[in-house]
């Protein structure tokens, strides 16, 4: 988010690099301090150039292609079909503590064993992903449970993003993904692990329908095209977007983004013991957790915003309770 409130993706600045011919690839890292934003860009240069600027054919490439109108194109308005929204009803259960100035934000991250939980998610017929969310879902409900009587009847919800390339036919190198909201209702659902990796499975079938998502890209295309929403300001053009999707700010207990596994060539693997991974927490939600699975660990990082340990302490029990081995390290990362 740029000084003048304007959201920019490093993708977008990726693609605009590669377009020139000398640009082979390029990688775009952004930083925030109290001046505003710093962008710093790796570029690898392509042999042509190489070879042009040294004198040395032996540089020479063939030049790579300009990106084509498919890596450039907009995802939701290319697969945008029908009209559809997010399903998700009724008040949410926020996480709630004492803020902390953002510099002081906590890193927590769970080193777990990535087989044991396959093992575990196997049996109970679910993803790791799903495994660990049911987690989440018991560890939020005990730190709800441990407050306010009128708290404790609120739905617990999940915003899970979603990247539409694995799901949608399109190769946009644009920002393409949407989320989801698998939820609990602790007056209605049972809090059992079994019967929340049953839900989770059963939510996430019916919100992965390709004809669904392509009806929420729809939305989302059509909220972002309204020349009304053009000449707002930008946090309300965002907010208008969100709406579309049903997905305001504030409308989901925690963030949850799982990455997947990582693999990496033979040669890097003695040098790379983990890669730690984590996004900055939602407005209205002072924690956001992130997943990623490098060799046979697997790295739950959680960050957070508020002074109080609310949901650490409750995760780390839940894995004594189930005997999955943890490690754990908290960090304070100087943002500044």
């Amino acid at each position: 988010m740029t000084g003048n409130g304007k959201n920019i993706y490093p993708e977008e600045l990726e693609t605009r690099l590669s377009r020139f011919p000398c640009v082979g690839e390029a990688l775009v890292l952004g930083t925030g301090d109290a001046g505003g934003v710093r962008v710093r860009a790796k570029m690898d240069l392509t042999g042509g150039y190489l070879a042009l600027k040294y004198g040395d054919a032996r540089m020479a490439e063939e030049l790579p292609a300009p990106p084509g109108p498919e890596w450039t194109a907009d995802g939701y308005r290319a697969c945008g079909r029908g009209l559809s929204g997010a399903r998700r009803r009724g008040p949410v259960y926020r996480l709630a503590g004492t803020p902390e100035h953002p510099s002081r934000a906590r890193l927590t991250r769970f080193r777990l064993p990535a087989g044991q939980l396959r093992r575990l998610a196997q049996e109970q017929g679910v993803s790791v992903t799903g495994y660990v969310a049911a987690l989440l879902f018991l560890g939020i409900r005990q730190v709800q449970l441990a407050g306010p009587a009128q708290a404790q009847r609120r739905k617990i919800r999940l915003s899970v993003p979603v990247n539409l390339r694995t799901r949608l036919s399109c190769r946009t190198l644009q920002n393409f993904s949407l989320n989801v909201y698998p939820e609990v209702n602790p007056d209605a659902d049972s809090m059992e692990l079994p019967a929340l990796c049953d839900g989770f499975r059963r939510y996430m079938r019916w919100a992965l329908e390709p004809g669904r998502l392509a009806g929420r890209c729809r939305a989302y295309s059509l909220a972002a095209g309204l020349h009304a929403c053009r000449l707002l300001p930008l946090s309300f053009q965002q907010r208008l977007v969100r709406g579309a999707l049903d997905a305001p700010s504030a409308g989901s207990t925690l963030t949850f983004s799982s990455l997947g596994a990582l693999s990496l060539p033979p040669q890097m693997r003695p040098y790379i013991d983990e890669i730690p991974v984590f996004f900055s927490a939602r407005p209205g939600s002072p924690y956001s957790c992130a997943m990623l699975t490098l060799g046979d660990t697997l790295c739950l990082t959680l960050l957070r915003t508020v002074r109080e340990p609310l949901l650490e302490e409750r995760l780390e029990q839940l894995f004594a309770d189930l005997r999955i081995s943890c490690r754990k390290a908290v960090t304070v990362p100087d943002w500044e």
